[in-house]
């Protein structure tokens, strides 16, 4: 078997394709530094069934986060455990040390962290997200450096449910739940494409549903990590772009085909087909492509087509006019896709007039995962609501029943 190495954190993988750490394409090592790490040829020795099959059974050693928590950064931000981690961070849940605020501590992991350029591009472009200043999106308050050099930002805290788990305990979930949840990713995203920002990793695990002032399944969208930034005309740059050409970031069931390929000219269109995505598997419980295999994965999404909602699951009844619009937002060619955020909701609206945008009622138990009850009788697809919502989460005024939807201004954030 052959090695495959990633230039940029120095790690050895047994199958092509990009590192699950950074998104950086594996090649073949350079001719000076072998085809093994030292360690590979320890374990080679030490169980003499030569290189290859120590390559195979080698898996890197992590770093240990756990020892921060318990730990004050900067005397101010008071570390109290551990709620997650990715492939580029650790999340901790911690609290301001004086004031007791809930906030939560990402700390950019070691081996993503080996260079000047990636530390930079972590501070700049989650810079550059916390500027959004969009309800439906996790605001970024403050950076620092742990007391043993690593580099950590600081967010507000979000206490709810992931879409994942949502979609997971209840898909396929009816239109009149998804919805209201897409139109406030639509616009939110919207809002962060306006300032130039692109997710490049949106996906139902970087979703939060939290309950606000009594409405259930109000949006908050976490993880510009990866966020790739454009500056636009009129508003301060940052710095120079760090983002590599030939790198792969974000997750591949969520991936647009040119991101998937590695372009480096991806814009926001990415995160349309990442929403589309999203929406497709609310709607039907899966995926469009999925594979054991990253690289396969890689590969359906460049070069297969997908099966529209009607083939995968004929007894929902979805409207054709719903899945025309479901299916632009997927298309191959970035070009037959649309533009703007604002474009694809104010389609999507059009074809579900009868559906209703806006956030939730309050849930009547305490699980908010419960699915919003129908009348009896009802269409569980749809009610007879059309209101739509504001920036700040409240109820615009009803559209006339024989009105079509306002266009909202390409590129512009309509709510929240």
């Amino acid at each position: 078997m052959a090695s495959f190495w990633c230039p940029n954190c120095n790690q050895f993988y047994g199958e092509e394709g990009f590192c699950p750490f950074d998104g950086t394409r594996l090649t073949a090592p350079p001719a000076g530094l072998g085809s093994q790490p030292e360690t590979m040829r320890a374990l080679s020795a030490q169980t003499g069934e030569g290189a290859d099959a120590a390559l195979a059974a080698y898996q890197p050693k992590r770093a240990d986060y756990d020892h921060l928590i318990g730990q004050t950064l900067d005397g101010r931000y008071h570390i109290d455990r551990k709620i997650g981690e990715g492939g580029m961070g650790v999340v901790f849940a911690a609290r301001h040390a004086i004031i007791e605020k809930p906030l939560a501590i990402k700390v950019l992991k070691r081996e993503v962290a080996r260079d000047s350029a990636t530390i930079k591009r972590f501070v700049q472009e989650a810079k550059a997200a916390s500027r959004i200043g969009h309800p439906g999106i996790v605001d970024v308050t403050d950076f620092g450096t742990t007391p043993d050099g690593m580099t950590y930002s600081v967010m507000e805290y979000v206490d709810g449910a992931t879409l994942s788990a949502v979609i997971k305990r209840s898909a396929p979930l009816p239109l009149a739940r998804t919805l209201p949840i897409i139109a406030q990713l639509a616009r939110a995203l919207g809002a962060a494409h306006d300032k130039g920002i692109v997710h490049r990793d949106l996906k139902p695990e970087n979703i939060f549903l939290i309950n606000r002032d009594g409405r259930r399944d109000f949006v908050k969208i976490v993880d510009f990590g990866i966020a790739k930034v454009t500056p636009v005309e009129g508003q301060p740059s940052d710095g120079p772009r760090l983002t590599r050409a030939g790198a792969v970031f974000g997750t591949p069931e969520y991936m647009a085909p040119e991101q998937a390929a590695g372009r480096p000219d991806t814009d926001q269109r990415v995160d349309i087909y990442a929403l589309a995505t999203i929406l497709y598997e609310m709607v039907t419980g899966k995926v469009p492509h999925k594979s054991d295999s990253m690289v396969r994965t890689l590969a359906m999404q460049m070069l297969d087509p997908i099966d529209p909602p009607s083939k995968l699951r004929p007894e929902l009844a979805l409207s054709p006019e719903f899945e025309r619009v479901l299916m632009k937002g997927l298309a191959k060619k970035r070009d037959e896709r649309y533009g703007t955020m604002a474009d694809f909701l104010t389609d999507l609206e059009r074809a579900c007039p009868e559906i209703s945008t806006a956030i939730a009622p309050p849930s009547t138990g305490s699980d908010h995962l419960q699915l919003v009850s129908a009348p009896p009788g009802a269409d569980v697809h749809g009610m007879s609501s059309k209101t739509t919502i504001n920036d700040d989460g409240t109820p615009a005024r009803p559209r006339s029943p024989s009105s079509a939807p306002p266009r909202s201004r390409p590129g512009t954030a309509t709510g929240g």
